[in-house]
């Protein structure tokens, strides 16, 4: 078995940049290398529905918003609000 001993910090910093560049799928495949223990998980799941609903998925981005909502307590209220966007569109 292969261990990644990449800093989840880069993830997210290579995520935000291809996020910001509207490369959204990028940003996707960076934020879920981060794994769900790793305490930028919740930071991932939430830039992962947010480049979602980016791409118009609407259906993935409720049903990640509604996990972070379940993982990130903290961020719960920002995820309520990226919930409700999605059901509106």
């Amino acid at each position: 078995m292969k261990i990644d001993h990449t800093d989840s910090k880069e993830y997210l910093v290579k995520g935000f940049e291809y996020y910001n560049d509207e490369k959204y799928a990028q940003a996707i495949e960076k934020y879920a290398l981060i794994n769900r223990n790793d305490t930028n998980y919740n930071i991932a799941i939430a830039e992962i529905a947010i480049c979602q609903f980016r791409m118009e998925k609407y259906d993935e981005a409720i049903e990640t918003n509604k996990k972070a909502i379940e993982h990130a307590l903290v961020l719960a209220p920002d995820m309520f609000i990226n919930l409700g966007n999605s059901f509106d569109l």
